[in-house]
């Protein structure tokens, strides 16, 4: 499917995150709640993406920690701006930064299977 550039998605994420955070901190909150949603769809795509890598939809890849926490994470201010606009919801995305930027840095290949250690 779109497994050559999936990894573009995760990075521009991080940029609309950050550029929201941005937008939260210079008070243009309308702009920054844009940039977080569409954040958290670029992700979602990245992350159907990983689905795809082995050329076949195995949704293992989903549900790895370091993809998805980030996500998780943007899920929480996301649903904060839209229900109350005029709340602090800038400073939960510190954490989704963190974590998306911890993510972009893991290695992003298929992880093997390892066999299992069945010992007497």
């Amino acid at each position: 499917m779109f497994t050559t550039g999936v990894h573009v998605y995760l990075y521009v994420s991080i940029a609309c995150y950050v550029a929201s955070f941005i937008l939260y901190l210079f008070r243009a909150r309308r702009a920054g709640r844009g940039l977080l949603i569409m954040g958290v769809a670029l992700q979602t795509i990245y992350l159907l993406g990983r689905a795809w890598l082995g050329d076949v939809f195995i949704p293992n890849p989903i549900f790895e920690g370091p993809f998805l926490l980030p996500w998780c994470l943007s899920l929480i201010p996301l649903t904060q701006a839209i229900k109350e606009p005029d709340s602090n919801w800038g400073p939960a995305l510190v954490l989704v930064i963190v974590f998306s930027i911890f993510s972009a840095l893991y290695p992003k290949g298929i992880i093997p299977p390892t066999p299992k250690k069945v010992t007497v």
